[in-house]
């Protein structure tokens, strides 16, 4: 009977819509290293794109996951659409500036600063500088998005958010197929930046013709509730600075051990981690506009009682797809990966598995980190943190040594079980008030 009544309910409708159309729109995020893999032999190269990539995403989660994560909980306090238009044009000038402006100095400083943390020649650094340029309209176009994605969610609008998210990797690999000849690796970065472009024209195009954005010029004389916003931004980005820390770290030290290391790593990776990418992560967006209004509205009882159970749905899915992906590696691994590359120095498969055993802690830890955000301790979010980025760089550096890039993944592991139960112990104290 209670079975019934959830599968029926609306939030586990939008959960199931929702995780589908996120599942097929980075599926295509997903698969676009293995085009990579085929398409350039160069493992250079591939090392680069990388490696760029992954500083790209640091100023992602910098800004965007940053503003999606706080957005939802402002939002769903704050439904006039007018309120809501003034401060997504206030925040999307504002930090189309400010991206400008930090990529610029990151450029000046390119060269000395990338090449003393990585293992990269002078050509390779040219490469990287170049890809970094080309892929700054995408770092300006995912913030735009993610503010917009902010607004559907408060909205109960999760489909067009999720799907359209396949529209920038759908782009880079149609760029990277029909430019490869002529751009090289470029090509793929120029698909993500027009990808993203044209998914912000979509996105802005139905969220005015839904009512839920005008165009209107801000005035910058923020409210009370709106200052507020911007102190937690500036506290959620410490956070994700020390967040995106990690995955830099990785590539850096993936790249010591010579061509190959970087693209290894991140091949592993991406195919370990596709059970978080597709379902995971996907039913946790939509879950997390019901569990912002739940504590807005409810009980701390309900509130803690709800939460428990859509974990522990998603948990017993998660089991499932994990067991399905390890028992079934021998099969889909030689479709997806060329033989160059599962017969390299680079034991790939087992990296793959370890990867896959983290889903599980990872998930959680994600969902127990957005309670913090509901709550607005900022403070506890990004003490947490700093602790772990400082844990996973003690442990790489020492487990590299002996363990090689499965003592990266080693570090991981740890990290994310310290993340768990820090989290968790946040959620078991967790009262009304900001601690």
């Amino acid at each position: 009977m209670k079975l019934g009544f959830f599968l029926k309910s609306a939030v586990t409708l939008n959960t199931i819509w929702a995780t589908i159309f996120s599942g097929i729109g980075k599926s295509s995020a997903a698969i676009i290293p293995f085009f990579i893999a085929a398409w350039f032999i160069d493992q250079k190269q591939t090392d680069v794109f990388f490696y760029v990539n992954t500083l790209v995403m640091f100023f992602y989660g910098l800004f965007s996951i940053t503003i999606e994560a706080i957005s939802v909980p402002f939002f769903s306090k704050e439904k006039t659409h007018n309120n809501i238009s003034v401060l997504f044009w206030r925040l999307t000038l504002s930090l189309t500036v400010v991206i400008f402006a930090v990529c610029t100095l990151i450029y000046l400083f390119f060269d000395p600063l990338f090449g003393y943390f990585s293992n990269f020649t002078a050509i390779q650094l040219d490469i990287a500088a170049e890809l970094f340029i080309v892929l700054i309209p995408f770092i300006v176009f995912s913030v735009f998005n993610s503010i917009l994605v902010s607004i559907f969610y408060v909205n109960n609008e999760f489909r067009l958010s999720s799907l359209s998210s396949g529209l920038r990797f759908f782009v880079a690999l149609l760029s990277g197929y029909l430019l490869k000849s002529n751009f090289g690796i470029h090509s793929i970065a120029i698909g993500y930046s027009v990808g993203e472009l044209l998914r912000a024209i979509i996105m802005l195009f139905n969220a005015h013709c839904m009512g839920f954005i005008r165009f209107t010029w801000p005035n910058f004389i923020l409210t009370a509730s709106e200052k507020q916003y911007f102190k937690h931004f500036l506290l959620n980005a410490t956070g994700m600075i020390f967040i995106g820390l990690n995955p830099i770290i990785t590539k850096s030290l993936a790249s010591q051990f010579g061509p190959g290391g970087v693209s290894a790593i991140e091949y592993s990776e991406r195919l370990g981690l596709l059970p978080s990418t597709l379902f995971g992560l996907g039913a946790s967006n939509v879950l997390f506009v019901y569990w912002a209004n739940t504590y807005n509205s409810d009980s701390l009882s309900n509130f803690k009682s709800k939460f428990y159970k859509s974990n522990f749905y998603i948990c017993v899915a998660m089991i499932i797809i994990i067991s399905i992906g390890v028992l079934f590696i021998d099969f889909y691994l030689p479709l997806i990966l060329p033989p160059r590359l599962l017969g390299g120095t680079y034991d790939i498969k087992l990296l793959i598995i370890l990867f896959m055993i983290i889903n599980l802690p990872y998930i959680l830890q994600a969902n127990l980190a957005r309670v913090q955000f509901i709550r607005q301790n900022q403070r506890y979010y990004v003490s947490v943190q700093i602790v772990s980025t400082l844990l996973y760089a003690l442990m790489s550096f020492q487990l590299v040594k002996f363990l090689a890039l499965k003592g990266l993944v080693l570090s991981w592991f740890i990290t994310t079980l310290f993340l768990l139960l820090a989290y968790f112990y946040g959620f078991l104290i967790l009262g009304k008030s900001n601690s």
